[in-house]
């Protein structure tokens, strides 16, 4: 994880609280921007001052406005709903009523949450944890092999990495587990790119 230095600006250590909270890396946030790995670490580097363009593209990728960006808002959170299960592969099935909720801050947008109770995941997801995502309904091309938790066109539930495919509505979802086919041609209800991950600790 990315260390604060001393000469830190604001907005840069507020950055990197935003990063913990969510558990992602300096290079795995540059990819959420659609970025190589450098963009994160070039923005903390001390002495920088990114453009607004740089700042809105981070803020949207971290589910955050600019203004929270910059200085976060005092005192609101949202409550995220945990609306299902992993506990076996990457299928999650959906809780009949919602009754467990996360209080964040920093949040925008739809965001909903799955608890992860299965070993199929790990390398990315372990047992305990509680992975949450913004919903969209038309996916940006930022989050391009990304995983996200999904519910397609046919009610499939899943946890999949997603590959958007230009000039088209259909995606392909790649597996988590190796041995386990990609599907081809998938049309999505929605999907809601993994932005943080509740983990509890062992």
């Amino acid at each position: 994880m990315w260390q604060c230095s001393p000469m830190e600006a604001p907005w840069q250590k507020r950055l990197v609280q935003l990063m913990t909270q969510r558990g992602l890396t300096a290079a795995s946030l540059s990819k959420l921007c659609g970025n190589n790995n450098n963009l994160i670490p070039n923005m903390l580097r001390d002495g920088h001052s990114p453009t607004l363009r740089k700042l809105t593209v981070v803020a949207e990728a971290l589910g955050v406005s600019v203004a929270d960006l910059i200085e976060p808002a005092r005192g609101t959170a949202q409550s995220v709903p945990i609306v299902g299960v992993c506990v076996s592969g990457e299928e999650w099935q959906r809780y009949d009523t919602v009754t467990k909720h996360i209080d964040m801050t920093g949040v925008t947008g739809h965001a909903i949450g799955v608890e992860v109770r299965t070993t199929a995941l790990i390398g990315f997801y372990r047992p305990g944890d509680v992975i949450i995502g913004v919903e969209h309904n038309t996916l940006p091309p930022s989050v391009n092999n990304l995983s996200c938790i999904i519910e397609t066109a046919d009610q499939q539930r899943l946890i999949r990495l997603v590959q958007v495919k230009p000039g088209t509505d259909l995606v392909t979802l790649r597996s988590h587990i190796v041995e386990a086919p990609d599907m081809i041609g998938v049309k999505l209800a929605w999907a809601a790119p993994v932005q943080w991950v509740r983990r509890t600790t062992a």
